[in-house]
This record gives C-alpha cells, sequence and structure tokens, in this order.
C-alpha cells in the first residue's frame, strides 16, 4: 500500500513541475491549448483523491488489524 501512496506522490510531483515548466515558459507563448491545461488539472486532482482513497484504504487495514491484535491480547490475557 505504501507504494502506491509513494507512486501517487510521484506522478503528482511530475504534473506539479511540468506545470510549473509551463508558466515559466509563458504558457501564452506556446501553443498549449487552454484543453491541455483543464486536462493537466484535472489529473492533478485525479490524483490527489486516488491517494486519499489508498491512504483511507490503508488506514483501515491497520485499524482492523489493531483491532484484531488487541482482541487476541485479550484472549491471552484472560
Amino acid at each position: 500500500m505504501k507504494t502506491a501512496v509513494d507512486e501517487f506522490d510521484y506522478y503528482g510531483a511530475v504534473y506539479e513541475e511540468f506545470g510549473n515548466i509551463i508558466d515559466l515558459t509563458n504558457r501564452h507563448m506556446t501553443d498549449i491549448t487552454k484543453e491541455f491545461f483543464d486536462t493537466l488539472n484535472s489529473k492533478v486532482t485525479d490524483n490527489a483523491i486516488n491517494k486519499i482513497k489508498a491512504t483511507a484504504t490503508n488506514y483501515h487495514l491497520l485499524e482492523k488489524q489493531l483491532a484484531d491484535v488487541s482482541k487476541q491480547y485479550e484472549t491471552v490475557q484472560a
């Protein structure tokens, strides 16, 4: 799961750097269209949403593991 979250971080950084390069080269002087920027922004948003979903899934798995371990601990204590 950590690998998936790291991958989302990587692609988020790539999208951000690509946007920075375009801004630095003055997007008005390039052939890049508004649709391209909309797509880029959409991909950044999708990537962030996927990262949140992966993190939430990881949280729920860890929460379940904690409950299982706690139950085992209580059984051993009894």
